[in-house]
């Protein structure tokens, strides 16, 4: 069995509607997930976990002074690193570049990490970059 991907959104402010998940959805399924695998997962749902701030929580992450809400972005994907080369990290790139453009106007962060323990990292650009650097550099994955 491998190791699955695991992808979140932590943004200051309220729940989305459920209006605002079903846009989102349908955006990126159109834009994402049907154009590279023809399929609809309708991946993004609120993330309604006691236990997010004991287990998930990492001090290296962007600290808010209010309440936050956190979105489980379900990408279906295997996990990506270096140690762990096996997932489409251009792919779960896109997606949260894709979260970076529709969320722009929060402050938020993007969480991500494998489905084996609760150590997520912050998804950001550089990281994001320094991930694809070593998928491009290397010749046997």
């Amino acid at each position: 069995m491998g190791v699955d991907a695991v992808m979140f959104v932590r943004y200051v402010g309220d729940p989305p509607t459920q209006e605002q998940l079903d846009n989102w959805n349908k955006d990126l399924d159109y834009k994402i997930e049907i154009r590279s695998f023809g399929i609809e997962k309708s991946p993004i749902s609120i993330k309604n976990d006691e236990l997010w701030d004991d287990c998930y929580y990492n001090k290296e992450l962007i600290e808010t002074n209010g309440g936050y809400t956190v979105l489980d972005i379900n990408v279906s994907a295997r996990y990506f690193s270096k140690s762990y080369p096996r997932g489409n990290i251009l792919y779960l790139c896109s997606v949260a570049e894709w979260i970076e453009y529709n969320f722009r106007d929060f402050s938020f962060e993007i969480l991500y990490g494998g489905d084996s323990n609760y150590n997520y990292i912050l998804f950001d650009e550089e990281c994001r970059k320094e991930l694809k650097n070593y998928f491009y550099s290397c010749e046997d994955l």
